[in-house]
């Protein structure tokens, strides 16, 4: 599956889910639909907006690429244990992670 972020950065971004597996809620093959997931929201605003899409590991921004498909796996990671990032209790940062999201991208298309 296609993406600029991965599962090891859905971990870094919430430590409390743990590591995800095939044996783990969410599972390795829903985490990567949620990067697969991100990676066509980004390339869509990306190729909107006038850019060559998928970009490469080598352009300038693709750190910034990473970071922004890492945090849409996140949210969805995050809600589907129904946790907070840090702390592992009740789960409220899916949805401020995901208007995080779509400000950033909004953010990053709109760039020259």
């Amino acid at each position: 599956m296609a993406s600029y972020g991965s599962i090891s950065g859905i971990n870094a971004l919430a430590p409390a889910i743990g590591d995800i597996s095939e044996s783990t809620t969410p599972n390795t093959t829903q985490a990567e639909g949620w990067l697969t997931e991100g990676y066509t929201y980004i390339n869509n605003a990306l190729s909107a907006a006038g850019y060559v899409v998928p970009v490469a590991r080598t352009v300038l921004a693709f750190p910034a690429l990473s970071a922004l498909n890492n945090l849409y796996a996140t949210a969805y990671a995050l809600r589907a244990r129904g946790l907070d990032a840090a702390e592992g209790k009740g789960e409220s940062r899916s949805e401020a992670y995901l208007k995080d999201f779509f400000s950033r991208l909004k953010t990053l298309a709109e760039q020259d």
